[in-house]
């Protein structure tokens, strides 16, 4: 009634006293508001901007219902995040913004007092926090699609990045648990999918989660490796050492084949490249070989040679059982010669002599 007589009478002092009557009355509305009730402060908003109260006044009523509301979704089962969000677009300026920079005072502030931080600040300030509680919800419903095994965390953190990249934090954290995720599974993983999974931990700076990986794996793989099989055997030695630089167990491994299957030439050859070299039916390192004594018989034994002087024995060590065998007995004298033939050819000869009456000779 005053601001209508105001107005009609053009009279300033009684247009002023009833705006002041209605910013009191709704003043006093708002003192007695249902707590909890975001539609009554919606209401209660678009009433102050009939009676043309100010924008701030507003805002205020506006910021607080959208608090209660998020509040509210966030506890709900299946609340429809996406309508509320965009209601929060519409009526929160700056809410889609992202932020390039949070005073830590003021985040704090907004977190401890949020309806006094609010209703302290500037319009550009209150653009922050509307992003910040935009912010809140928008993470909110992403994280809420994360599985409980983290096994979809690079999606989620996808969604992070593109919606809320200023939650890089929690991104990071979702592909961590994808990660994580994967190597409980490393049991069941071909060598190519653990090599990338330990490429994965050390682009993100995990380097000892990345060699347990490698270990990890070896590991499950020497529990249903074929010790039968040498391939399989040579193969499981060559990636201790090529994938952890485990030298000693590709050792333990390549003998423990040569154990069953002497012959293999490949085992023979990678206990080479070792610097291992058998001796006397052992394979012995390049510091345990110096370590013998200097006889030489014997590093004619292991370089595969005769010398004058061998017995039997010495002989059988160095070239193994001959081929053919021929006696000739003379006056005082026995003669023995060994034959060793490669591909019907005579390969190597062996005299051996003895006077009668003694059981050995030499070579």
């Amino acid at each position: 009634w005053a601001i209508a007589r105001g107005k009609f009478y053009d009279d300033k002092n009684l247009q002023k006293l009833g705006d002041e009557a209605h910013r009191r009355g709704i003043q006093i509305d708002r003192d007695t508001l249902p707590q909890g009730d975001a539609q009554a402060r919606f209401a209660l908003a678009e009433k102050g901007k009939r009676y043309g109260l100010g924008d701030d006044f507003r805002a205020e009523l506006v910021h607080e219902g959208y608090r209660i509301e998020v509040a509210a979704a966030l506890s709900a089962k299946e609340p429809d995040f996406q309508k509320l969000l965009d209601r929060m677009a519409r009526d929160l300026p700056g809410a889609r913004e992202p932020l390039t920079f949070m005073p830590p005072e003021l985040g704090s502030n907004y977190l401890q007092r949020p309806l006094d931080t609010y209703r302290e600040s500037g319009f550009e300030t209150r653009k922050l926090l509307h992003r910040q509680l935009y912010n809140n919800l928008t993470l909110a419903s992403i994280e809420r699609q994360a599985r409980p095994d983290g096994s979809n965390g690079y999606e989620i953190a996808r969604q992070i990045d593109r919606l809320v990249p200023e939650w890089r934090g929690r991104a990071e954290y979702h592909r961590d648990r994808e990660l994580e995720y994967k190597y409980k599974q490393l049991a069941g993983f071909t060598q190519q999918q653990a090599v990338a999974l330990a490429a994965e931990f050390e682009a993100r700076v995990h380097a000892e989660r990345a060699r347990q990986v490698r270990e990890q794996w070896l590991s499950e793989r020497a529990k249903t490796v074929n010790r039968d099989d040498p391939e399989a055997m040579l193969f499981l030695a060559e990636q201790y050492e090529a994938l952890v630089g485990d030298k000693v167990s590709a050792v333990r491994l390549l003998l423990e084949v040569y154990e069953k299957r002497p012959e293999s030439q490949e085992v023979a050859a990678a206990l080479g490249r070792h610097g291992y070299t058998r001796v006397d039916g052992k394979w012995l390192t390049a510091d345990e070989v110096k370590q013998l004594p200097v006889d030489p018989v014997e590093i004619a034994i292991r370089e595969g040679r005769v010398s004058p002087g061998m017995t039997r024995d010495q002989v059988e060590r160095s070239l193994g059982q001959p081929t053919g065998k021929t006696r000739i007995a003379t006056a005082g004298k026995v003669s023995e010669v060994w034959v060793y033939r490669q591909r019907g050819v005579d390969r190597v000869t062996v005299h051996f002599e003895r006077d009668r009456g003694r059981s050995a000779g030499d070579a």
